[in-house]
């Protein structure tokens, strides 16, 4: 959880759990824009106002959020056009699930293809299945990827 004020320490990040400051960034002479912090990978960015008004886009390198964990089981083998099914699940830091959450499923096959595998989810308990097909024989591989929230990457 990030926050912001006006005037002290314009923004400070906190332990979702505990509470506890985790990360502050000093700058006495400026405020934060309300609405203005995004998160892009570990670093965070916003905008401040210093005392004349000025609007200034500061980066903030190093902010981490806590991870999340995500599986991928798929079978040890399969065979060219027919399914297979591939399941995993999504945990949060705390053990807890995100709720139903979009999911990017990439499929490579041996001959350099990317391709998505479209509509996957997970459950209300971070569970999720879908069936691929793979169009060609050889060595497939599987990424799947979750943008994460704002509490969690």
């Amino acid at each position: 959880m990030i926050g912001g004020r006006t005037s002290g320490t314009p923004v400070v990040m906190y332990g979702r759990a505990g509470g506890e400051q985790t990360f502050a960034y000093e700058n006495l002479g400026s405020g934060l824009v309300a609405g203005s912090l995004v998160y892009s990978g570990g670093t965070v960015f916003g905008v401040l106002r210093d005392l004349s008004g000025r609007l200034h886009l500061v980066r903030l390198p190093d902010v981490t959020l806590p991870a999340s964990t995500i599986t991928l089981t798929a079978p040890a083998t399969g065979t060219a056009l027919k399914p297979l099914t591939l399941s995993g699940k999504l945990t949060l830091s705390d053990g807890s699930a995100p709720g139903e959450q979009p999911l990017t499923l990439i499929r490579w096959t041996s001959d350099g293809a990317r391709t998505p595998v479209e509509g996957v989810k997970t459950a209300a308990d971070g569970t999720y299945s879908v069936d691929d097909i793979p169009p060609i024989g050889g060595q497939i591989r599987y990424d799947v990827l979750w943008n994460g929230t704002a509490d969690h990457r």
